[in-house]
C-alpha cells in the first residue's frame, strides 16, 4: 500500500487568518518542514507540497523536498492535491492520496498511516481523524469541528455546532484525508452543496453525495496553526519538545 500512496500537503500564500503561515518560524524551521518532517516519518516515500507562490517552492527544495506549482484560484485544498495529484501521476499508478494540512506540525506520524489503512475497506470512499474533546470551551467552540459517527466508526455528520446533542463523549475532527483515487476523483467534480455552505466544511459534500468516510480515533489533537495565537502556542511547545522539564 505504501508503494501506491502519495501524500500531497496543499499550502497557499494568502491563508485568510495568517497569512505567510507556512514558513513561519517554530524552533528554527519553518512550519512546512516540520510538518514534511512528519510525513517523512510515517516511511511514506512518495511526498509533495503543491503550493501557489515562487517563495513556497524553493523554500521546500532547499530543504531537499519536492514541491509542485499549482494555481492561486483553488477554492479549498482538495482541488489543489487533485491538479497536482494529476500532474505529478497521469499514468494512475498511486491508488491512494492523502490530503495532510500543513499547519499540523506536530501531527504524530503513526496518525497518517492510521488514516490510510482505513481505506483497506471495500466500501470506504474516505478515510480521517478523530479525536476525544474533553475541554467543554472546545466543545461549544464553532472553530472546532466535531463529529457525529454511527457504532462502526461511519462519520454521519461533521458540524462546527456542538453534536451530537446531550452525548456523553464529543470527537474533534482532525483534517487530514484519505481518499481512494477514484474517490477524490468524484469528489472534486461534485457540486458544492447546501449543507457544506452553511458550515463551511467541504467534507459534508461528500456525506451529502452518499460517499462513505470512515473515522479512526487518536489520542491526541496535534496543534493546528491557524491564527496568530496558535502560532505563539506552537512555538511554546517546541520548546518544551526541545527542552524536556525533568
Amino acid at each position: 500500500m505504501k508503494n501506491e500512496t502519495i501524500i500531497i500537503i496543499p499550502i497557499r500564500m494568502n491563508s485568510s487568518r495568517l497569512p505567510g503561515k507556512f514558513h513561519q518560524d517554530i524552533a528554527g524551521k519553518p512550519m512546512i518542514i516540520h510538518v514534511l518532517e512528519r510525513a517523512r516519518d510515517s516511511y511514506m516515500e512518495n511526498i509533495y507540497v503543491a503550493v501557489d507562490d515562487d517563495f513556497h517552492f524553493k523554500l521546500v527544495e532547499e530543504h531537499g523536498y519536492k514541491a509542485i506549482m499549482t494555481s492561486r484560484d483553488h477554492q479549498t485544498g482538495t482541488d489543489r492535491v487533485y491538479e497536482a495529484v494529476n500532474f505529478i501521476d497521469p499514468q494512475r499508478k498511486f491508488k491512494y492520496v492523502i490530503n495532510l494540512q500543513g499547519d499540523l506540525p506536530f501531527i504524530e506520524p503513526e496518525s497518517i498511516t492510521r488514516a490510510l489503512a482505513l481505506l483497506y475497506e471495500e466500501d470506504v470512499d474516505i478515510g480521517t481523524l478523530a479525536v476525544r474533546i474533553s475541554d467543554e470551551e472546545e466543545i461549544n467552540d464553532p472553530n472546532v469541528v466535531k463529529i457525529a459517527m454511527n457504532s462502526k466508526d461511519k462519520a454521519l455528520y461533521f458540524s462546527r455546532a456542538r453534536i451530537p446533542h446531550n452525548s456523553d463523549v464529543y470527537y474533534h475532527h482532525l483534517g487530514l484525508y484519505a481518499f481512494k483515487r477514484q474517490a477524490l476523483d468524484k469528489f472534486v467534480h461534485l457540486k458544492q452543496t447546501k449543507l457544506e455552505l452553511c458550515e463551511k466544511l467541504e467534507q459534508l459534500r461528500a456525506l451529502e453525495n452518499d460517499m462513505t468516510i470512515m473515522v479512526k480515533e487518536v489520542n491526541e489533537f496535534p496543534i493546528s496553526v491557524d491564527a496568530p495565537a496558535d502560532l505563539e502556542k506552537a512555538r511554546k511547545y517546541a520548546q518544551t519538545r526541545t527542552n524536556p522539564v525533568i
